[in-house]
């Protein structure tokens, strides 16, 4: 809680500081505009003629209303800065807490997770990484059948090969051996045909 205090105490003092400054602008203006009113708009000894004082006059008016656009843009830009920088620390700051409340709160994982399932792009996101996922996982499990159909053969080849050296060594002892049983030595030499 003492976060959320936090921020709303600095969005407080950033608008408190875009209000003093409009009210050092205007002052500042006042002070402009009674320091020109001061200023005699014509002498005496001479009179101007009245197009030469409407164009004098759309000037000024002209110059102060850029000065007030440019005053009010700046103070709007600066003023957007702030917000968007105390919405990011806003967010940045409740985070946390959110996070607890979807891992504390039943009710609101489930709102949360239904509103994430409801939003179209959210929904489009998730059935990209989705159908990544799958796409990686296919792809392994290919590659596994692959090792494993590889590492099948090659069993048994091995397997094959120590049994035909089995068998050889096999014969040789029994050929060797005189008191082998005759029925034994056919049976052996019918698997070699």
């Amino acid at each position: 809680m003492a976060k959320s205090y936090d921020s709303w105490s600095k969005l407080a003092k950033f608008t408190g500081e875009f209000v003093l400054h409009i009210i050092v602008t205007l002052s500042v203006v006042y002070v402009l505009f009674t320091w020109l009113d001061a200023i005699p708009a014509y002498d005496d000894a001479k009179t101007f003629d009245s197009i030469a004082l409407a164009n004098t006059f759309m000037v000024f008016v002209t110059f102060i209303i850029v000065v007030a656009t440019v005053a009010i843009s700046i103070g709007a830009v600066f003023y957007t800065k702030q917000y968007s920088q105390t919405k990011e620390r806003l967010l940045s700051d409740n985070l946390d807490d959110v996070i607890q409340a979807l891992v504390d709160k039943d009710k609101v994982r489930v709102d949360f997770i239904d509103k994430l399932l409801n939003d179209p792009v959210m929904s489009q996101d998730i059935e990209k990484r989705i159908n990544s996922f799958g796409t990686v996982v296919n792809e392994n499990v290919q590659k596994q059948n692959t090792k494993i159909t590889a590492l099948d053969m090659e069993l048994k080849e091995y397997v094959k090969t120590q049994i035909s050296e089995s068998e050889k060594r096999l014969k040789i002892e029994l050929s060797n051996d005189e008191s082998t049983d005759s029925s034994i030595k056919d049976r052996f030499s019918k698997l070699d045909n």
